[in-house]
């Protein structure tokens, strides 16, 4: 399963001095309420990577294809983390390097930086087959030290690093290895490089208007992990792993670039490169969706009470909310590499429950259901989880 790309937080204040921009801690703190932020995908192909220095123009007004998705911010309310600030609901927290599971990442600000402090993450079940599955437990887990996503205050060539251990616990049901609700636990090494290789002008696509240049920093990232996995408190069978499409100590290395804006606490643009440390073919491509005449500003959802359950599932899903308009909607689903997998009208106003079929979603793994209102813009979004 692909990472997600955005999980960088924070809230900036562009200053200028000879034309240079740094990034400071803002005045203005993490959303206080409930917040969605519209995100769209675009397809890589024949995408040019960015040219990397001072004073550069970047013109990604035109990235065409991908789909709709959002990400979803509440005020932190879980003591385990007092710096926090705000929680990602519904982010991908990986268990190994290629399998991931639904968590609510933590972040917090102060004067020195922009951090990721871990997660913490409800029961859910995933059905490998129909003998063998992994039981992940209601669990709060703090980094070993915080990832620094930004450090502040930031301008042109500064650079920062990051060690820390991410670890989650989880019980494994195999049946030809003779595993039944096994006591297991994953622990994931991560070093990071990050480093402003440029600053600039950024266009990006703006549904309904013209694009326009906003001024940017160019943050890039080096991220390598390190897999260790223990069942029943020792090393595992090797081809147990391999189940999984995993081994003992597996590397991964991925490489990636983040732009950002004043007043903005995700990224404009985000490209994710993956292992090509050149920097120079995109593999995976998000931006920002929230647009107004001058500028990205946060998104506020216009429909209430939206709710996915059961979630994870096995079977039927209901999406449930409340609409205010009898203007007709879509109601879109998308895989979670941005792939549309359907799309069905929605009438009516008042209280909505729709029943997702099973059939409509034909394999295990994570999807984004979208409500999509009469001006084509995201009226909401979330996450569910199918393990049939």
């Amino acid at each position: 399963m692909k990472k997600p790309i955005l999980t960088m937080m924070a809230i900036f204040t562009l200053c200028y001095s000879n034309a240079q921009i740094q990034l400071s801690q803002s005045t203005i703190p993490f959303p206080t309420s409930h917040t969605i932020i519209g995100l769209h995908t675009a397809s890589a192909a024949s995408v040019t990577a960015p040219t990397v220095g001072q004073n550069q123009v970047w013109d990604y007004s035109s990235l065409t294809g991908g789909a709709d998705i959002s990400a979803s911010f509440i005020p932190n309310a879980n003591s385990a983390f007092p710096k926090a600030a705000l929680v990602d609901t519904g982010a991908l927290q990986q268990l190994t390097s290629s399998v991931s599971i639904v968590s609510n990442k933590v972040y917090g600000e102060d004067i020195n930086g922009i951090y990721w402090y871990g997660n913490y993450t409800n029961h859910q079940v995933y059905h490998i087959s129909k003998t063998d599955s992994v039981f992940i437990p209601d669990q709060t887990n703090a980094l070993s030290a915080p990832q620094t996503l930004v450090s502040l205050p930031s301008t042109f060539k500064n650079i920062w690093d990051n060690n820390f251990t991410d670890s989650s616990s989880f019980f494994l049901t195999v049946k030809s290895f003779g595993l039944k609700n096994a006591p297991s636990y994953g622990k994931i090494y991560s070093t990071t490089h990050d480093s402003i290789a440029g600053w600039g002008m950024l266009k990006i696509p703006s549904p309904n208007k013209q694009s326009i240049g906003y001024p940017v920093l160019l943050i890039r990232r080096k991220t390598v992990t390190i897999d260790s996995i223990f069942i029943n408190n020792a090393q595992p069978n090797p081809l147990l792993l391999a189940f999984f499409g995993a081994s003992q100590g597996q590397t991964t290395t991925d490489y990636s670039e983040y732009f950002y804006a004043g007043n903005r606490f995700i990224p404009l643009l985000s490209i994710d490169f993956g292992p090509d440390d050149k920097y120079v073919a995109p593999a995976n491509i998000q931006y920002s969706t929230d647009s107004v005449k001058s500028g990205i500003n946060i998104y506020e959802p216009s429909i209430t009470n939206f709710n996915l359950y059961p979630n994870p599932t096995q079977s039927v899903i209901n999406c449930q909310f409340y609409k205010a308009t009898a203007a007709p909607w879509k109601l879109s689903i998308v895989n979670s590499i941005g792939q549309a997998i359907s799309t069905q009208n929605v009438s009516g106003s008042g209280n909505i429950n729709i029943q997702i079929e099973p059939g409509t979603l034909k394999s295990d793994g994570i999807y984004f259901v979208n409500i999509i209102n009469e001006d084509g813009n995201l009226a909401a979004s979330g996450k569910v989880n199918v393990n049939k």
